[in-house]
C-alpha cells in the first residue's frame, strides 16, 4: 500500500491509521503529533519529551510530498537515455568481442570501454551470455530481414522462379551492405566470421535461430533453379559458398600476399562479382559421382545416383514419390 505524505509548515505528517491520528516526521528531527479533536490543532513533541508547538490543522499549508520513481537501487543512467545507454554497451561489447572473442572479454572489460558501472551491464542484460546473444542476433537479425525481404521480391515475381544466380547475389550482397554500413556492420561481419568457426553449443544455437529459416528458403530455391542437380549437391554448395563468403568479406582474406601485391579486395562491386561467378560455376556444376547413394529434394523426390558413365560423369535417375521415373541429369 502507498505511503501518502503531507508536509505543514515544515513537518512532515502521514496518517498511521485511517482514523484520525497521524505519525508525523519533524526535520531535521522527528516528532511525535497527536490532534486534539476539540480544537483541532496537533501537539507536537518532541522525541526527547521537549515540545510545546501546535499547529491548526485548518491554518496549515499542506504540499504532497513527491516519491521517487526510480525503485531503492535501480541503476540510473546519468548522462543518456536509456535506450542510448542500452545501445552503447551494445556496440562496445560488439566490437571487443569480434576483436577477442567472447571467451577472452568480461563485464569489466566492456564497462571501462562504454565508461559506465559493471552493475549497469547486469541490470540491463543480466549475464554475459544474454549480452552476447543480444549483441548477435541484433544485427544478425538485420542481415535475415533483409534476405527475407529480397526473397520475397524474387518469389512473388510472375514468370519462371528464381535463377540460380539470382539467387546467389541475393544472398551476397547483403553481407557487403553489412559491412559497409559502418564500424557497427563492420565488428559484426568480423564477430559472424568468429561464431561460424567455433563449435561451442553457444555459437551452433545463434547459428540455428539466427540463420536457419532464411538459409532453408535459399536452398529450397536453389533445388528449384536447378532441378537436374543432386539435392545433396545444392545442399553441400550452399555451405561451401556460406564459407567462402565468411572469409572474403571478414576482412582476413589474403589475396594480396598470395598474388604478391598483384591484387586486392579493394571495391565492393568487383569482389560482389567475382564471388557470385565463382560460386556459380560451383552450383551448376555436374551432381557428383557417389556410388549408389540416395538423396532427397525439397519436393519429396529421391535421386539415386547408378553408376559413371565411361566419361567420369554420373549418370543420375529422379525417382518421384509417386513410383514414376524419369532422367534428370544425364550426362
Amino acid at each position: 500500500m502507498r505511503r501518502i505524505c503531507y508536509k505543514i509548515h515544515g513537518v512532515i505528517i502521514s496518517p498511521a491509521c485511517p482514523a484520525s491520528s497521524f505519525a508525523p516526521y519533524y526535520e531535521p528531527s522527528a516528532v511525535l503529533a497527536k490532534r486534539s479533536a476539540a480544537s483541532n490543532t496537533y501537539s507536537v513533541k518532541g522525541r526527547d519529551g521537549t515540545s510545546g508547538m501546535k499547529l491548526k490543522k485548518t491554518k496549515a499549508t499542506i504540499y504532497p510530498i513527491k516519491h521517487s520513481a526510480r525503485r531503492p537501487g535501480r541503476p540510473g543512467p546519468q548522462v543518456m537515455e536509456k535506450d542510448q545507454m542500452r545501445d552503447r554497451i551494445l556496440d562496445v561489447a560488439e566490437e571487443l568481442f569480434s576483436t577477442a572473442g567472447y571467451s577472452e572479454i568480461s563485464f569489466r572489460d566492456i564497462s571501462a570501454q562504454a565508461a559506465v558501472n559493471p552493475a549497469l551491464i547486469t541490470y540491463y542484460f543480466g549475464s554475459k551470455r544474454a549480452l552476447f546473444e543480444a549483441v548477435y542476433k541484433r544485427r544478425g537479425k538485420e542481415l535475415t530481414d533483409r534476405w527475407a525481404e529480397l526473397l520475397d521480391v524474387l518469389e512473388a515475381r510472375p514468370g519462371p522462379p528464381p535463377t540460380a544466380e539470382e539467387l546467389l547475389r541475393t544472398f551476397i550482397v547483403p553481407q557487403f551492405e553489412m559491412k559497409n554500413s559502418g564500424p557497427g556492420g563492420e565488428a559484426f561481419i568480423r564477430l559472424q566470421a568468429r561464431v561460424h568457426s567455433e563449435c561451442d553449443e553457444l555459437s551452433f544455437k545463434l547459428r540455428r535461430e539466427v540463420y536457419d529459416t532464411q538459409a532453408k528458403r535459399f536452398i529450397a530455391g536453389l533445388e528449384r533453379a536447378l532441378p537436374d542437380i543432386d539435392p545433396a549437391d545444392v545442399s553441400w554448395r550452399f555451405v561451401l559458398v556460406i564459407g567462402a563468403i565468411l572469409y572474403m568479406s571478414s576482412g582476413v582474406d589474403r589475396l594480396e600476399d598470395l598474388s604478391s601485391g598483384r591484387y586486392y579486395l579493394e571495391k565492393v562491386d568487383e569482389a560482389i562479382l567475382r564471388m557470385v561467378n565463382f560460386c556459380l560455376q560451383g552450383l551448376i556444376a555436374p551432381s557428383t559421382p557417389i556410388q549408389g547413394k540416395k538423396s532427397t529434394n525439397s519436393n519429396g523426390n529421391r535421386f539415386l545416383k547408378l553408376r559413371t558413365a565411361p566419361d567420369g560423369k554420373a549418370v543420375t535417375k529422379l525417382r518421384e514419390t509417386s513410383g514414376k521415373r524419369r532422367v534428370a541429369n544425364k550426362r
